[in-house]
């Protein structure tokens, strides 16, 4: 279950305070990234697919819904944990840009706190928000069949502050054999 410490301040906002409006004016500067201490867990089964790597935002700011990925009809692989993983993140600017939260509830799990956050505080949605994510790695294992934690660096572009904030996310999700859900986002901010 997710505490409610692990979410960080610009990210809580985010999520939790929709209603505020976003920031005009120029694009903020990127960060030069900084380097992080990781800890590892050993996974109790199976493989980590190659992380990838993106070098410019992945999802639409222009109002427009992120593609879903092939790997939502698809049976569960790393790879498709993965792209799961990063179309989910992908939502999160447009379901609070737009308010339409159909395709982050289809894949969010009752129990997952955080997309519950995501989902009410789309509520009063801000077309001119400029909020956006850059997705740089995607990571996975499979902890057991049909379970993945998905761990990704991603940078965002908040709605109610001008700076690029870094995050690393993990997340579970889980392939019942017919459809992913996610059970657990857990952003945790990198300082600088």
């Amino acid at each position: 279950m997710l505490s409610h410490r692990v979410l960080t301040l610009p990210f809580a906002v985010g999520l939790a305070v929709a209603t505020i409006a976003g920031c005009g004016g120029s694009t903020p500067a990127e960060p030069t990234p900084t380097p992080t201490v990781a800890t590892s867990v050993a996974p109790t089964a199976t493989e980590t697919a190659s992380p990838e790597t993106t070098e410019t935002p992945a999802a639409p700011t222009d109002g427009s819904s992120p593609t879903a990925p092939a790997a939502l009809d698809q049976t569960a692989s790393v790879e498709g944990a993965q792209d799961v993983a990063r179309y989910l993140m992908e939502l999160y600017p447009y379901v609070l840009r737009t308010g339409d939260v159909a395709p982050w509830t289809a894949l969010s799990s009752p129990a997952c706190t955080t997309c519950g956050a995501v989902a009410d505080g789309a509520a009063n949605p801000d077309p001119a928000s400029k909020q956006a994510v850059d997705i740089r790695t995607v990571t996975a294992t499979e902890d057991a069949p049909g379970t993945f934690t998905v761990t990704m660096d991603m940078y965002e572009t908040p709605r109610v502050a001008p700076d690029i904030v870094h995050f690393i996310v993990t997340l579970v999700l889980v392939h019942d054999g017919q459809a992913w859900q996610v059970q657990s986002v857990d952003p945790a901010r990198q300082e600088s």
